[in-house]
């Protein structure tokens, strides 16, 4: 009994032996259909792109003309519908198994998709309906959390119609007013959900990330800012930006780029901005949403041992810091912030006026300064001490001497206003 046993084992290891080498495909049984066979088998061999034989109302394309092709060679395969038709939903390519392959990639042109060849013939097919009944399918379809890709789709479709016809509402010789509703009906549900996508889009992903301020990313409505810090660009003389590269198969176009300030009038608040003008055409109608670069000085704050739990106040002013012997003034357009950690933070630069004040002190309300501890402040890049013009130090802690406008930071202070460039600082809390 053993011996039979043992003998049946070693007859199932030779004949999965025998099926490896004999070129079996897909001893797994994977039915994915996902191009794993790609590869397997006689590496010279063609493999036939076959059309489907119930296709109505359009037909396909196939490069290479010859419609053969080795495995793992790119296909291009091209709808061609016929008039007042559309292909719904994307082609179907399955191998001999009847296995869909997956990994259909859009191509450049309207209609086409490329793909892998697999160690298999291959049947192309797909469904030509109606225009407008696939532009409403379509459409109805399409959530927030679509792919870009799968809204592009939809928006090309309702593209290539006023195209053809020079304006789906300007076309009523060759089509209903049914079907412009449903175009209309279609074109209002896209706008929802691509305005609803672009307010949620990482747009940190269209950019060097790395160049990219802690606090990256803030959404406004209709626009998007991304605050980033100029010492990250090498060679920089303040005269160049953070760019952005929209993917291709997004369907959003760069329409326009410039300063963001255009006047005099316009630059307070808003000096060394660049914005990029992004726009998504879907039939007579462009979507339009604002990327705004920002250029601002990133701090990190650093508590030697001895100054653990002393609490640091920084605020965005955007009034002139005052000159030597002025007093505190609380009155600012910034709320302040009270840092009591270790942490990094962003402030604002190149905003007209804009500057930063700075001290330790015992609340965000109240300016009283703590005299037993001192703020020094590094420009991280060159590690260097910097300066600034002192506030006016309240009467019970004494006069401190002060110093007239600076260009950075300050050394060895409880308190100072803080002119930054676009860089990043460190911020040393320690005690006297």
């Amino acid at each position: 009994m053993k011996s039979f046993k043992y003998g049946f084992t070693a007859l199932v290891l030779l004949l999965f032996v025998a099926l490896l080498y004999t070129g079996c495909e897909n001893p797994g049984g994977d039915t994915s259909g996902s191009g794993d066979s790609v590869g397997l088998g006689d590496p010279t061999k063609e493999y036939n792109i076959k059309l489907a034989s119930n296709i109505e109302n359009g037909e396909f394309t196939v490069v290479p003309a010859s419609s053969k092709a080795k495995a793992g060679e790119e296909v291009t395969i091209a709808a061609v519908p016929k008039d007042l038709f559309e292909l719904e939903g994307g082609p179907e390519v399955r191998n001999d198994n009847n296995f869909r392959i997956e990994g259909l990639v859009p191509g450049k042109e309207y209609n086409t998709w490329t793909f892998a060849m697999p160690a298999s013939d291959v049947t192309v097919g797909g469904k030509f309906a109606y225009f407008s009944d696939a532009i409403e399918n379509a459409a109805k379809a399409v959530t927030k959390n679509s792919s870009w890709g799968e809204i592009n789709r939809v928006a090309s479709m309702i593209n290539n119609v006023y195209e053809k016809n020079a304006g789906a509402r300007a076309a009523a010789r060759s089509i209903s007013q049914e079907d412009i509703d449903k175009i209309d009906d279609a074109i209002d549900i896209l706008i929802e959900k691509i305005e609803a996508k672009i307010q949620d889009e990482d747009i940190t992903k269209w950019t060097n990330a790395s160049l990219l301020a802690s606090e990256k990313m803030e959404k406004f409505p209709g626009r998007t800012c991304l605050y980033f810090v100029r010492d990250d660009l090498p060679g920089s003389n303040g005269d160049r930006t953070l760019e952005i590269t929209v993917p291709v198969s997004y369907g959003w176009k760069i329409s326009g780029k410039g300063p963001v300030a255009n006047t005099v009038a316009e630059a307070e608040g808003r000096a060394g901005i660049t914005f990029y003008r992004l726009e998504y055409p879907i039939g007579d109608i462009n979507i339009k949403y604002d990327v705004w670069l920002v250029p601002v000085a990133q701090y990190e704050v650093v508590y030697e041992p001895a100054a653990e739990g002393v609490k640091i106040i920084f605020q965005d002013c955007s009034s002139d810091p005052p000159d030597k012997g002025d007093a505190i003034n609380l009155a600012r357009d910034k709320e302040a912030k009270e840092i009591t950690k270790e942490t990094t933070f962003i402030g604002f630069v190149s905003w007209g006026h804009w500057h930063t004040r700075v001290y330790v002190g015992d609340n965000v309300n109240s300016p009283i300064l703590n005299s037993d501890f001192v703020i020094r402040v590094k420009e991280t890049v060159s590690n260097n001490h910097v300066e600034a013009t002192l506030y006016d130090q309240p009467a019970e802690f004494g006069p401190i001497s002060s110093g007239d406008k600076a260009e950075h930071g300050f050394d060895g202070l409880p308190a100072a206003w803080f002119l930054p460039s676009s860089q990043r600082y460190t911020i040393i809390v320690t005690k006297k």
